[in-house]
């Protein structure tokens, strides 16, 4: 896909990956007990390769019976599997995960070519106002350098509920919200608390890390 932003030409190479552990009709996606789930991942991955984009995007979403909210379980691991593999072999830029229904760590992975990916690994359960009430969501967002040829600049979550969905505000971190949220949004670098203000200019809460 080609968009236009601030007056640059910009190519993006966007695909999707979905892994479950039962059977979609007319669906498209991998089966997690596939006796070939390698070669297959491999092949969607392998699509890549030959993509002329200064953009590389990933979406996975994986989720399977071994308890999908836990992360040290089926769903969370192929995830990070996954979404490295396409960092470290293929170019890949952005990994955003969902699938396990809470929250996922965030990454940033150093590159060979002096650019960095950043792999979300799940960001939560879902907008949608129809799901149980959950706290644990949040948007993933990374802001590009184009004068320095497209390095990652600086990586935000901006938290929310899903049911109402609302962003938080400062007094809704305070406390323990704010320490689950920064505990759980773990990431291998430190976060910031930031604020911004949404169509109704009240003021929200974002959590942000600077990137030279």
């Amino acid at each position: 896909k080609r968009m236009t932003v601030k007056g640059r030409v910009l190519r993006l190479a966007f695909a999707s990956i979905t892994l479950i552990s039962w059977d979609i009709p007319n669906a498209n996606y991998i089966n997690f007990n596939a006796p070939d789930l390698g070669r297959k991942i491999e092949q969607a991955l392998a699509r890549f390769a030959g993509a002329e984009s200064d953009l590389r995007m990933l979406s996975i979403h994986t989720q399977d019976g071994s308890g999908h909210n836990r992360s040290e379980q089926g769903a969370f691991l192929a995830l990070k599997r996954i979404g490295l593999r396409f960092i470290n072999n293929y170019g890949g830029d952005i990994v955003f995960g969902h699938g396990p229904h809470t929250h996922g760590g965030v990454r940033v992975v150093p590159r060979r070519n002096g650019r960095h990916g950043v792999m979300f690994t799940s960001l939560g359960n879902f907008i949608h106002d129809g799901l149980s009430n959950n706290p644990d969501n949040y948007i993933g967002r990374v802001v590009y350098d184009f004068a320095a040829g497209m390095k990652v600049k600086q990586v935000q979550a901006l938290p929310y509920r899903n049911n109402p969905m609302a962003f938080y505000t400062q007094t809704a971190l305070r406390g323990n919200r704010r320490t689950q949220l920064e505990e759980r949004i773990n990431a291998n670098f430190d976060w910031r608390v930031g604020r911004f203000r949404d169509h109704s200019n009240t003021e929200k809460v974002l959590f942000f890390a600077d990137f030279d």
